[in-house]
């Protein structure tokens, strides 16, 4: 799976793993609607809340934690559109929850928050996509940020994905990109 999710013409950078995203967002939401098929288990419940964590996370830019925090959030409320603080730094962000995720399916993320905290349900998360992807999931937020730069300013995008400096998208995420373009010098 993890090759479907690759970007044929991008060279894999420090921060820029080459995750396509429309083919992540594809894969992972078959990847859902499958497991949703699927004759309930402990591993599909499992697999079912990771797979909705890192859709979030990828159609929102979000980190792991602050996906966790808006399926709480969710699950608790029922809302789909909330405002967050982003994980550095403070800053506020909106995070919306896709209509076909519903609160039933979250709730082992909901139970894993609340019985063992939110770092190990992070740390199983990420390690799950690792082994299963071949990348950890903060290429998510790498590959939702060159998505929305062939339609926004950097100003923009820095705002969506809950970053104070704007000048950080170009520093960290699409330097990659500009020097490919020899922008930058």
């Amino acid at each position: 799976m993890a090759r479907l999710l690759k970007s044929e013409d991008c060279k894999p950078a420090r921060f820029n793993k080459c995750l396509d995203f429309e083919r992540a967002l594809t894969a992972l939401v078959e990847l859902y609607k499958g497991l949703q098929d699927l004759t309930k288990s402990k591993t599909r419940d499992k697999w079912l809340a990771y797979t909705a964590t890192l859709i979030i996370a990828l159609l929102n830019g979000a980190r792991i934690r602050e996906a966790l925090r808006a399926i709480k959030l969710f699950y608790e409320t029922g809302e789909t559109h909330m405002i967050l603080r982003a994980e550095k730094k403070g800053s506020l962000r909106r995070i919306i929850i896709p209509g076909f995720i519903n609160r039933k399916d979250l709730t082992h993320v909901y139970k894993t928050l609340i019985e063992k905290g939110e770092e190990r349900a992070r740390k199983n998360i990420e390690m799950w996509f690792s082994r299963n992807m071949g990348a950890t999931p903060h290429t998510l937020r790498y590959s939702f940020i060159e998505y929305l730069s062939k339609k926004l300013d950097v100003e923009r995008i820095a705002e969506v994905v809950g970053l104070k400096e704007a000048r950080t998208i170009t520093r960290y995420y699409l330097r990659q990109r500009e020097e490919e373009r020899g922008e930058l010098e």
